[in-house]
């Protein structure tokens, strides 16, 4: 019965991995192709690109000013958006193709490491701006890493511990102050608890310092780890559901869920990750010792 349990919640957790691959996945796919993606921080960069342009034997003002240029970085995105929304449907037919859907998902991984470094690249390479994606990126390749093990081992365990802590970091360090809090940030906190600027200042600072907590806490003994892992959760499908919530109105439904659903979508591995951990934390925790003379009988 154990060894049966056991493999019942193996299994679950692959789900909910698969799960948080695949929103990671669809959700930038939803941004790449509807939306835009920062791609034009790169290829309009003139000190990572002259040298390039120049090879090519057109000058950097023509490069610039072609709209034929725009155009090919707009299809660029596009045809990486329909990479990644591709990656989401293969996370659930792994197991069918299994080579060609790995090498499909290594490459949506590497479009969403390139997608890390353009955002750290926008944000003048803030270190808090480049450590709080590590969930979004490193989802699928825990999937690959998971898929077709029978059980986690102590180096997958400190690397899902590692991505939780460097994620929760990231965002207490902007939380903190220790970098300008980001707008919506305050917005979303002014929106949804109804408080003023200088409430939502305070409640980020006290929200900061739960997330470093969680930073540290994760590495903690089980029986320490297991409320602050779930604090993660929590605070996690919170700051995840935020983007939808804070801006909610019945009268513009639609719109709400076609601009923020995607920013909602890849922000699913804040909370499904931790919960995978605690699930499998809480499958090797060791059983509690039973009192004299109290015997356990096996389920019928």
């Amino acid at each position: 019965m154990k060894v049966l349990t056991s493999r019942i919640n193996n299994h679950a957790i692959l789900v909910l991995v698969k799960i948080a691959a695949s929103a990671v996945f669809l959700g930038r796919a939803w941004q790449f192709i509807i939306w835009d993606a920062p791609f034009r921080a790169f290829f309009w960069d003139e000190s990572l690109m002259k040298g390039l342009v120049k090879f090519f034997g057109f000058s950097w003002s023509y490069y610039l000013e072609n709209v034929a240029t725009d155009k090919i970085i707009g299809n660029t995105i596009i045809a990486c958006g329909i990479v990644l929304l591709f990656c989401a449907l293969g996370v659930w037919i792994l197991p069918r193709i299994k080579k060609m859907i790995k090498l499909l998902i290594i490459v949506g991984v590497f479009i969403l490491l390139f997608l890390t470094f353009l955002l750290w690249k926008e944000h003048f390479f803030l270190f808090a701006q480049l450590i709080e994606y590590t969930l979004q990126w490193s989802t699928p390749l825990f999937l690959l890493y998971f898929f077709g093990k029978k059980e986690f081992s102590d180096r997958s365990i400190f690397l899902l511990k590692l991505a939780i802590a460097l994620t929760f970091v990231g965002h207490g360090l902007y939380a903190l102050g220790v970098y300008p809090i980001p707008g919506n940030f305050m917005v979303f906190v002014v929106r949804i608890l109804g408080v003023s600027n200088e409430g939502a200042v305070q409640f980020l600072f006290w929200a900061g310092v739960l997330d470093m907590i969680v930073g540290i806490g994760v590495f903690l003994p089980w029986k320490w780890s297991k409320w602050i892992i779930l604090y993660a959760v929590a605070w996690g499908l919170a700051t995840t559901a935020a983007r939808i919530w804070a801006h909610f109105f019945w009268e513009d439904i639609g719109f709400v869920f076609w601009r923020w659903m995607p920013e909602t979508l890849f922000r699913f591995p804040h909370f499904i990750v931790p919960t995978c951990l605690w699930m499998i934390l809480w499958l090797r925790a060791p059983l509690k010792k039973v009192e004299p003379g109290l015997q356990i009988h096996p389920p019928a």
